[in-house]
């Protein structure tokens, strides 16, 4: 559930998705990773982010099951999960919402709190919780 009613705007291939505001730390660029084993192909490994480490995670991928592109991308919002920071990589950081979106849908998806109109688009907004126990459960499995 978005805890603030507001959310960040980012794309993700052709796709527009909603980052609660109140998860979002700050916006970066990449640098590049350090791989780390890992079973979930959408992990490109640990990048730094001035005096620590935060796993890189490639938003498109992770929601679509498949393997990043081979370009690393150029940003990643930084994004707190219960304790834990984690960097999602994406195409574009678009805007901020506040107020103007209207909810027109529910959840398409486990990993989705719903659906709203951002003007004349679309927005499917995450539920970051459920996408790291997606991590988490990809990790354990197998």
């Amino acid at each position: 559930m978005i805890s603030t009613g507001a959310f960040l705007v980012v794309r993700a291939g052709r796709e527009r998705y909603g980052l609660d505001l109140g998860a979002v730390r700050e916006v970066v660029d990449v640098a590049p990773p350090r791989a780390v084993p890992s079973r979930s192909p959408a992990m490109r490994g640990v990048m730094p982010l001035r005096d620590r480490h935060v796993s890189l995670i490639h938003l498109g991928a992770l929601l679509t099951g498949g393997a990043p592109p081979a370009p690393l991308g150029e940003t990643a919002v930084v994004v707190m999960v219960g304790r834990a920071a984690l960097a999602l990589e994406v195409d574009d950081v678009e805007e901020v919402v506040d107020r103007g979106a209207t909810q027109v849908g529910g959840a398409p998806a486990g990993w989705a709190a719903g659906v709203w109109r951002v003007g004349e688009e679309l927005v499917t907004v995450l539920e970051l919780g459920v996408l790291a126990e997606r991590l988490s459960e990809i990790g354990e499995s197998t």
